[in-house]
């Protein structure tokens, strides 16, 4: 854990996978996914906008239609004062001033923000903390389980995001103007975005915990440790030894009979 002091107050984060109790990963990640796909600040309303305008112009109704549903709840995120960001960091908070705030959900990190207004911090503050927590959490579960979120589209992803830095930086380099195909590749990266459904049961809040409940109650059937009672890496330890138990599906042999 580590310890940070703000406007008078002493502020203890979890900040590694070792020790982070698993409701708090499950939560911490929830209110991210959300402030990504929603945000909650006049910045993610001008992103919306945009998008949305990019999506009419280019026929995608459907598309705009969902970006503009995320734009009403970001709206509404604003006027209640609930940005989303705030609640991953105190999904984080261990302790502030010294006194522990224990986190199993939603209604504890209601508490953690209220303590967190009472103590006047600031949303910079909590803005720059929460995201050196996801990248270093991040960080850490690609290091121990590096396959556990890949891809070949994200690997795609990965290779034509090098390959657009590539072309900036050779443009500064060399003074070439690669402006037509740094556009392509922005428009290929724009045409693969697919605006989120936060709201109802097949949002994407919803589909989170049910996918974390089903993971737990895999866990709980292979008679191992209760989730509830894990840290992170017991959770994803746990769930990588059960991966690699089950059984592999037989494929069609590589070589036929021939006739």
């Amino acid at each position: 854990m580590i310890t940070k002091r703000h406007n008078g107050h002493r502020i203890t984060f979890y900040d590694g996978i070792n020790e982070l109790p698993l409701l708090r990963y499950h939560l911490f990640n929830k209110w991210v996914m959300v402030e990504a796909g929603v945000g909650g600040d006049a910045e993610s309303v001008d992103e919306h906008y945009i998008t949305i305008m990019r999506m009419l112009n280019r026929g995608e109704i459907d598309k705009a239609k969902q970006e503009f549903k995320n734009l009403r709840q970001n709206l509404y995120f604003i006027i209640q004062n609930l940005h989303p960001q705030s609640r991953a960091f105190a999904a984080m908070v261990h302790s502030i001033d010294g006194k522990h705030y224990p986190v199993r959900n939603d209604s504890d990190i209601d508490a953690i923000i209220e303590r967190m207004n009472k103590s006047r911090m600031t949303f910079a503050f909590i803005s720059e903390i929460a995201a050196f927590l996801k990248k270093k959490i991040d960080d850490e579960v690609a290091t121990y389980y590096p396959t556990l979120d890949e891809s070949p589209s994200k690997k795609e992803d990965f290779t034509m995001l090098r390959k657009r830095t590539l072309l900036v930086l050779d443009s500064i380099i060399e003074g070439i103007d690669y402006g037509d195909q740094i556009a392509d590749l922005d428009d290929y990266f724009f045409r693969k975005i697919e605006p989120q459904r936060f709201d109802g049961s097949e949002g994407m809040e919803v589909k989170h915990d049910r996918n974390f409940a089903a993971a737990c109650a895999l866990i709980n059937q292979s008679r191992a440790k209760d989730p509830a009672d894990m840290t992170t890496l017991e959770y994803l330890e746990t769930l990588d030894v059960l991966k690699k138990q089950q059984p592999k599906k037989k494929g069609r042999s590589a070589y036929r009979n021939k006739r």
